[in-house]
């Protein structure tokens, strides 16, 4: 069930606006749904996370008529500031149509939900390319089957569990690229005709393929990006609620991906008009650069 927190009766309308946002915003993000997610219900202290991550056991053997030795297992914690909080704001001189009307609400949300998603995974694709354990490919050529395998080679060279998908996310060109290739041609037609019909791309040498419009860039050349769940965490918490009485303050939590948007309402006697807010607290790290890599195309 969703987490639903209002102020008061007032706070309805943020709380369905802040809803659709939420449902919206899922519906746009490709990196974010790929990395490992952690969620707060409330801002920890210092807005900081500590994301565990677990190290190799040692895998004894028991000596028949021996007791079994004890193994330790290393945890350690990767501390990840909630350092980015975006915002939209705006201020609606016709108060009437954005309480009244549901068709308005719902293009503010939506619109207001693909640049927060873009936001979002602008954020963390920079994090992601910064902090990359390799390099696959040279900037200004394609993306070609034979990079994909070697990408897959060195997810199992570095030992990469087999049980997480290999992820890479390559711009529209390198999409492109793939239409192109004609050894990837072979695996898309298997695919059936919905899959050409669509669009989609097709997993390749167990690498799962993504299209992003906002892969980030070096100069003209485009810097994709590969890794598997557990080596890129992304966290969120809500923000609180402002209890200024003439402040109308709401917050949806999704129960599957944790992300959360604040919505708050106020008259501003300045501008005339009902100021509007979409917020969002989030933050982002590299937990294992190993399994993390850069595909430049």
């Amino acid at each position: 069930m969703a987490n639903f927190n209002q102020t008061d009766d007032a706070a309805l309308l943020g709380t369905i606006i802040a809803t659709e946002a939420v449902e919206k915003l899922k519906a746009n993000l490709v990196l974010a749904k790929l990395v490992t997610r952690q969620f707060e219900r409330e801002i920890p202290q210092n807005k900081t996370v500590s994301v565990p991550k677990y190290g190799a056991p040692t895998i004894g053997e028991k000596t028949a008529g021996s007791p079994a030795s004890y193994s330790n297992m290393t945890i350690t914690t990767e501390d990840i500031s909630l350092e980015k909080h975006f915002i939209w704001q705006t201020v609606v001189e016709d108060t009437l149509s954005v309480t009244t009307r549901q068709r308005v609400v719902e293009n503010v949300s939506s619109q207001v939900s693909l640049y927060m998603a873009e936001a979002i995974e602008n954020y963390i694709a920079t994090t992601i390319v910064g902090g990359v354990g390799g390099t696959i490919g040279t900037y200004g050529t394609a993306v070609t089957p034979s990079g994909i395998a070697i990408l897959a080679q060195n997810f199992n060279t570095e030992k990469a569990p087999i049980t997480y998908p290999r992820n890479l996310i390559i711009s529209p060109k390198g999409q492109h690229d793939l239409y192109e290739d004609n050894v990837y041609r072979q695996s898309y037609s298997i695919g059936g005709t919905e899959v050409i019909r669509d669009g989609r791309l097709v997993p390749l040498f167990g690498v799962n393929l993504y299209m992003s419009q906002i892969v980030p860039l070096s100069g003209a050349n485009y810097r994709g990006v590969s890794f598997i769940e557990p080596a890129v965490a992304l966290v969120t918490a809500p923000l609180p609620m402002d209890t200024t009485p003439s402040v109308s303050s709401s917050t949806y939590i999704d129960p599957d991906t944790g992300l959360s948007i604040r919505v708050q309402m106020w008259y501003d006697p300045d501008y005339k008009g009902k100021a509007m807010s979409f917020e969002i607290l989030c933050g982002c790290a590299i937990l294992r650069s190993e399994w993390v890599y850069e595909y430049k195309h």
